[in-house]
C-alpha cells in the first residue's frame, strides 16, 4: 500500500536554479518530495500539492517547477535567511536568523578633490568600497558643493574603484528622510559643502535618526571637506561627528599612521594634500594625518 505522508528531503534540493530538485525528486509547496513516497493523484500531481498546479513547466514529464526557487535550507542560507529573499549582510545566517551584525562606518576625509592625484582618489575608494553589496550602491549629497568640487569627486572615484576593482554605481539621493528612505543605499557620500553653515547644519538635522539607523545596518557614510568648507555643520547636524572648522594644509604632507584601516589600504604615505586640502580640528584618532598630528582622514565604526 503506498503511503499517505509526503517526505520533505532538504538534502535534494538546490538554491535559486530553474530546477531546484534533483533526479526522482518533485517540487510540493516549496520543497522537494521524493517522488515514491508521493501519494500520486490525477494525472501524477502529489495530492495537496497546492501551489504546484500552477508552479510552470514540469520538468521530464514530471510535477511542474517554479522558474525560481530559493533554497530549502532557510535555517542557513545567508541569502534567504528565515525565508525567501532576506539576504543577511553579514553573510552569516543561524537557526534561521542573521546572528552577526555588519557595523556601519562614518568617514571624514579633509580633500574635496577638486585637484587630486592617485593616492588622495585611494582614501575616498577604500572609504566607498566598506560598502557591504559587491556592487556598492552610492549616493550623493551633493547640497551646496562646487561644481569643480562635485565633478572632481566623481572622477576620483571612478578612478579609485577601478584601481580597486570594485563595481559600483551611482543612485539617487532621496529627498527626504524616512524609515526605508536608504534601504537601497550603500553608502551615502557627502561632497565638500560650502556656503551658510548654519543652514547645512538645518538641512541635515532631519536625516539623524535615518541615518542612525543605515549606519546600525551596516551602512557608510562619507564626508568630504575642504578649505573654508562647512561638511562639519552636516557632520554636526546629522549627529555623525563634532569638528571644529577647517584649517588649510594645502601642499602639507599627509602620513598614513594607522595602515591596517580600512581607508588606507594600498595609500602611499606620505603623499601630498593638494589644493584646498584639510585638516578637521576635534577628530581624535586620525588614520591620517599632517606631521604636526592634524586630522585630515578619520574613520570610525557604527556599533
Amino acid at each position: 500500500m503506498m503511503r499517505s505522508a509526503f517526505l520533505l528531503v532538504l538534502a535534494g534540493c538546490s538554491s535559486l536554479v530553474s530546477d531546484p530538485c534533483e533526479s526522482g525528486y518533485a517540487l510540493a509547496g516549496g520543497h522537494c518530495i521524493a517522488r515514491d513516497e508521493v501519494d500520486a493523484g490525477p494525472g501524477g500531481m502529489p495530492r495537496d500539492a497546492g501551489p504546484l498546479a500552477d508552479a510552470g513547466p514540469a520538468r521530464d514529464g514530471g510535477a511542474p517547477i517554479d522558474a525560481f526557487v530559493c533554497t530549502a535550507d532557510i535555517m542557513s542560507d545567508p541569502d534567504n535567511c528565515g525565508a525567501c529573499g532576506t539576504v543577511c549582510a553579514s553573510g552569516v545566517c543561524i537557526s534561521g536568523a542573521c546572528n552577526v551584525a555588519v557595523p556601519g562606518h562614518v568617514i571624514a576625509i579633509g580633500h574635496d578633490y577638486q585637484h587630486h592625484h592617485a593616492t588622495m582618489a585611494r582614501v575616498l575608494g577604500d572609504a566607498v568600497a566598506l560598502g557591504v553589496h559587491p556592487d556598492v550602491a552610492v549616493a550623493r549629497w551633493n547640497g551646496t558643493a562646487s561644481e569643480d568640487a562635485v565633478a572632481g569627486t566623481t572622477a576620483a572615484l571612478a578612478e579609485a574603484m577601478t584601481d580597486i576593482g570594485r563595481p559600483w554605481h551611482a543612485v539617487a539621493m532621496p529627498a527626504m528622510p524616512s524609515a526605508t528612505a536608504l534601504d537601497l543605499i550603500d553608502v551615502v557620500l557627502v561632497d565638500a559643502q560650502i556656503g551658510d553653515g548654519d543652514a547645512a547644519e538645518a538641512a541635515a538635522a532631519p536625516w539623524a535618526s535615518t541615518l542612525s539607523a543605515f549606519l546600525s545596518r551596516g551602512g557608510v557614510v562619507v564626508v568630504l571637506e575642504g578649505s573654508g568648507g562647512v561638511s562639519y555643520r552636516v557632520a554636526h547636524g546629522a549627529g555623525l561627528y563634532d569638528a571644529g572648522a577647517p584649517q588649510d594644509v594645502t601642499d602639507q604632507l599627509a602620513y598614513v599612521v594607522v595602515g591596517t584601516d580600512a581607508i588606507a589600504q594600498q595609500v602611499i604615505s606620505p603623499y601630498l594634500a593638494e589644493t584646498t586640502s584639510v585638516t578637521m580640528p576635534g577628530l581624535t584618532g586620525a588614520v591620517i594625518q599632517t606631521i604636526t598630528g592634524g586630522t585630515i582622514a578619520y574613520h570610525a565604526a557604527h556599533p
